[in-house]
């Protein structure tokens, strides 16, 4: 059994299934919630406030999880798209997927993939990859199968629009900077 965290998910990978859990980063909260109580001394109003923005981020959290759930499994099952891992089918908090293994490579520099986009000259493909270029910035986003590159993380909308309208060029980009040089 692993264990992945994400923003706004938790991966479990249990034997060949993965299960994309829309999580809440609780210890985070709890911690600045004690810490602005002792540290800061502000009193019961303020502590009072801080947790109603606590309550606020939570919230957030696990609403943006369950999106990034919900969103994958329609993106999948309604394009079946190849530059995708399948999503077999969610139930809100939790998506199941096949468990991969995956290949991070030092050659998928988001700076060099960057470069490679700018140089595509299409100025609507790169405003589009700007909205969710933070995905590429981590190698662990990336699956390669039978020589293809696949993404593991596409519960965002703006990933999901990139696929659809430039599917082939990020494909032949991501291929490019995973090739040895």
């Amino acid at each position: 059994m692993r264990i992945h965290k994400g923003t706004h998910r938790i991966v479990i990978v249990i034997g060949c299934l993965a299960f994309r859990i829309a999580g809440m980063r609780l210890g985070k909260f709890f911690w600045r919630l004690i810490r602005y109580d002792f540290w800061n001394r502000g009193g019961y109003i303020s502590v009072r406030i801080r947790w109603r923005r606590t309550r606020f981020w939570l919230w957030y959290d696990l609403t943006n999880g369950i999106g990034e759930n919900f969103r994958e499994v329609i993106f999948y099952w309604s394009t079946r798209h190849h530059l995708v891992v399948p999503t077999y089918f969610s139930v809100g908090v939790m998506n199941v997927a096949p468990a991969v293994t995956v290949v991070p490579s030092p050659r998928l520099c988001p700076v060099t993939l960057a470069h490679k986009i700018r140089a595509h000259g299409d100025q609507e493909f790169l405003h589009a990859w700007a909205s969710c270029a933070h995905t590429f910035e981590d190698p662990d986003n990336f699956y390669i199968h039978d020589g293809r590159v696949q993404l593991l993380d596409y519960g965002e909308e703006g990933i999901q629009l990139l696929l659809l309208r430039y599917g082939g060029i990020l494909e032949r980009l991501l291929v490019e900077s995973l090739k040895p040089q």
